[in-house]
């Protein structure tokens, strides 16, 4: 019986034949650029391996178009770009992954074909592409805009262009400025510079052929499980960023299998570790889609409620210091953290107004006591270090932690009713001196100075530092497209 007639007969008789798995009718293309061969710098040992292999796991994968370029020069890559700007228009999911140089001049991002010879910072505008052109060419995508750029390298041509990198990194690639809906993803974060490896894969596409085509895995818990691969690879030497955020539903460049998918209890860890630290409530609920009935469910849904229970907060993605310990130490494999974190505990308030009294924030006696003196110094050291103050307070471990990092003092002297300031001292009104004692002038004069408004910045924030969002956590949050 041909097909026609068995459509026929299956319409009469009102019979649909529909496919359950949702990403079936999901149309996927991707672009693979890969530059090695340099004529006028430094050639490159992996970008045209790098291409290869992932162009050959797009396929594997299903994606309906791949096209693949390597060693193209500024002709050959402009016009990829442009042809795959017609693909994506008519896609659900659009990928582009390019490897090679990539340098940023004056704060525009370039991509360096293998013919470019730049002399001058002007060169580059003819002879280099753009990461805004090759950006737009994912616009047309419904679903998913993703570029990849493993392309922290350096700059070969700097000498030459005597163009600094922004914020005084070696050739290392300006922050992007993605379109809502749309993700960039470096191999190491904006203003530094990734590492090549020892393999046949640079260290970034290496955990990026590990862990971005794991079948029905979310693209955000993918680029968590690259973060955290990298950051052990590298001894946290580099930090790989997903610039940009994702709304709705889960997305993944791979279908789930229609199978139930066997245990993966080291993979779900490591998604728990990461949107733990981040603390958003979506990042909770990607995780229960992801995992609705893994070993940290009860936890996330504990997690979620806490959460949702709170008033939102801004919060901005990058990874620290603080993000990076946290990953490499995840929940423990034996155990769910069913545990809650402690919050307001007498040892802690003691512990917050010994640390808000050498901080110049309160002037009271650290007896454990949450009282009306403690919170009024909390909001005033959150307004003197350029936060929100909170209506209500929260003392927890990782406050204490966060004011145990300051160095100096943050707040202007706070003194109770009946006594005035007096350098940094209070004293009884009546007791007065107007000239403060020679040793205490000496102080001042030697302190720096502090605003209330703008407090020293700690010299130890990363670029885009954030706070996570209703956690627990005050330090930055790991950026995977949250």
């Amino acid at each position: 019986m041909s097909k026609l007639v068995l459509s026929v007969i299956c319409l009469a008789l009102g019979i649909v034949f529909i496919r359950a798995d949702p990403a079936f009718a999901e149309r996927r293309v991707a672009l693979v650029i890969g530059n090695s061969d340099y004529q006028y710098a430094p050639a490159l040992p992996n970008p045209q391996r790098d291409a290869q292999a992932m162009a050959a796991m797009f396929q594997k994968a299903g994606f309906d178009v791949v096209s693949a370029q390597t060693d193209a020069g500024v002709s050959q890559f402009t016009r990829a770009i442009a042809q795959f700007e017609d693909e994506a228009g008519r896609s659900d999911i659009a990928v582009v992954y390019y490897s090679g140089y990539g340098i940023a001049i004056q704060g525009v991002n370039y991509l360096i074909p293998v013919d470019a010879k730049l002399a001058g910072d002007r060169d580059a505008i003819t002879a280099a592409v753009t990461l805004d052109s090759l950006t737009k060419s994912v616009d047309g995508a419904k679903r998913l805009r993703l570029v990849i750029l493993d392309a922290s390298r350096g700059d070969p041509f700097a000498t030459a262009i005597k163009a600094a990198a922004p914020q005084g990194a070696e050739g290392g690639l300006a922050e992007p400025e993605p379109k809502p809906g749309a993700l960039i993803a470096y191999a190491a974060i904006a203003g530094s510079q990734a590492e090549e490896g020892d393999a046949d894969h640079s260290t970034y596409t290496s955990a990026l052929l590990r862990n971005l085509f794991t079948p029905g895995l979310d693209i955000r818990l993918a680029f968590g499980r690259i973060l955290v691969d990298v950051l052990k690879k590298t001894s946290k030497r580099q930090t790989p960023q997903v610039y940009g955020s994702l709304v709705g539903g889960n997305i993944a460049l791979v279908p789930a299998p229609a199978d139930r998918p066997s245990l993966d209890l080291e993979g779900e860890k490591t998604d728990y570790g990461v949107v733990q630290q981040i603390g958003l409530a979506r990042a909770y609920e990607v995780f229960l889609v992801q995992h609705p009935t893994g070993f940290y469910s009860t936890a996330a849904r504990q997690q979620l409620r806490i959460v949702e229970a709170q008033p939102p907060k801004p919060a901005l993605a990058t990874a620290g210091p603080s993000a990076v310990a946290a990953l490499e130490q995840p929940p423990s494999a034996t155990a769910p953290p069913a545990k809650l974190p402690e919050v307001n505990s007498p040892g802690q308030i003691e512990a917050a107004q010994q640390e808000l009294t050498r901080l110049g924030c309160f002037s009271g006696t650290a007896d454990g006591s949450l009282d009306a003196a403690t919170r009024a110094a909390i909001q005033l050291y959150q307004s003197a270090h350029g936060q929100n103050p909170t209506k209500e307070t929260e003392i927890t471990d990782d406050f204490i932690a966060e004011l145990r990092q300051q160095s100096v003092t943050v707040c202007p002297i706070v003194c109770p009713a009946g006594k005035i300031a007096e350098g940094r001292r209070c004293v009884d009104a009546g007791k007065s001196n107007s000239v403060v004692p020679r040793k205490d002038e000496d102080k001042q004069a030697k302190a720096p100075k502090q605003s209330a408004t703008k407090p020293e910045a700690r010299p130890t924030q990363p670029p885009r530092a954030g706070q996570a969002s209703g956690s627990g956590h005050s330090g930055p949050m790991p950026g995977v497209g949250f």
